[in-house]
């Protein structure tokens, strides 16, 4: 039990950079963690962010995540 606990404060301990964005396939903006939109548009995926400016998405207000 410890040791759920304790995998479950490092995941959410981990910083932004590492975690996955939130890709609108629709507009091809692509939304950090902890934004208004991350996961909550009506049509996504998630990606790294690498993998999301490679495949041509830009950041939503022009602000990159890392």
């Amino acid at each position: 039990m410890l040791a759920l606990a304790l995998l479950l404060l490092l995941a959410w301990a981990l910083p932004a950079a590492a975690a996955d964005v939130w890709i609108n396939t629709g507009s091809h903006v692509y939304h950090c963690p902890g934004t208004r939109y991350y996961g909550a548009t009506r049509q996504g995926r998630y990606a790294s962010e690498a993998e999301a400016v490679a495949s041509r998405n830009r950041p939503a207000y022009g602000a990159r995540c890392s």
